[in-house]
């Protein structure tokens, strides 16, 4: 089974009293934890040196030397390829820029230079920004408040259509029809940007419970719901987001969200 663990998780694992026997279990239960781009190059921000390798350490030995998960346009667009081709099964995407980002948590001494790799992330808040000003002047109607209508709409298709990977590919509204309804990976990106622009949250305030919703690092991450079976957070508002997008989403075969200190518990229960 794959999980993935956001980087909350990851940090939430490191903090724990019992990371060791934590470590332990997962291994034991051969769950395979996936890191992403986007959860590694966070802890590599981390400017604590020695935080820094410890967690690097630990991804080191959930994740291993497999792939990381790419940036999620790169994942959808190998999965859209595969199903023009006839082909629901692909092979998840390797870009030398993951490869980079894992030699350095291979390292965990030196975090990455400054570079576009660096900038990465607030690039990932501009280019949600800019797609939500798309998705904000969709003609939906005001019964559509209810995720399940939104992504049953051919607006959001038409949204999907100019997202980067279709574009890149040529999709048609009715190819995009049928990558949509063959793709967990489609499904959970549909779902996600359907969770953006739902009427009920389309103006809701930005903070929620005196704390931020979930940004674009964060929402970014719902596209992997398409390739693991688990996605655990340690973040209470991204768990509320992530658990939405997942239950909407009508994927071939369930997935679970969790908290992490949940999982955690859980774990600890068993092994006992």
């Amino acid at each position: 089974m794959d999980v993935y663990f956001d980087t909350s998780t990851w940090n939430h694992l490191e903090d724990h009293d019992e990371r060791e026997k934590l470590i332990h279990l997962i291994q034991q239960r051969k769950q395979r934890v996936v890191a992403s781009v986007i959860s590694v190059v966070e802890i590599l921000r981390i400017r604590d040196d020695l935080r820094r390798q410890k967690i690097c350490s630990t991804m080191r030995t959930l994740h291993g030397g497999a792939p990381l998960l790419e940036r999620p346009f790169d994942v959808a667009r190998s999965a859209a390829q595969a199903i023009l081709q006839g082909q629901e099964d692909f092979l998840l995407p390797r870009t030398e820029r993951g490869n980079d980002l894992l030699r350095h948590v291979s390292d965990g001494t030196q975090p990455p230079p400054a570079d576009e790799i660096w900038k990465w992330l607030p690039n990932m808040e501009d280019n949600l920004a800019r797609f939500k000003v798309q998705l904000n002047l969709l003609d939906l109607k005001p019964e559509l408040n209810v995720l399940p209508d939104v992504l049953a709409s051919e607006a959001l298709l038409k949204v999907l259509c100019k997202l980067p990977p279709a574009e890149d590919l040529g999709a048609s509204l009715s190819q995009m029809r049928a990558i949509y309804g063959k793709s967990d990976v489609w499904k959970a990106l549909g779902a996600m940007l359907a969770y953006m622009i739902k009427p009920s949250t389309t103006h809701a305030p930005n903070y929620r419970k005196r704390k931020k919703l979930p940004g674009a690092p964060d929402l970014w991450q719902a596209p992997y719901l398409g390739v693991v079976e688990g996605f655990v957070t340690g973040d209470e508002l991204m768990l509320d987001a992530i658990s939405e997008i997942s239950r909407v989403a009508l994927f071939r075969y369930p997935r679970f969200t969790e908290g992490s200190d949940s999982f955690f518990d859980r774990l600890l229960s068993a092994g006992k």
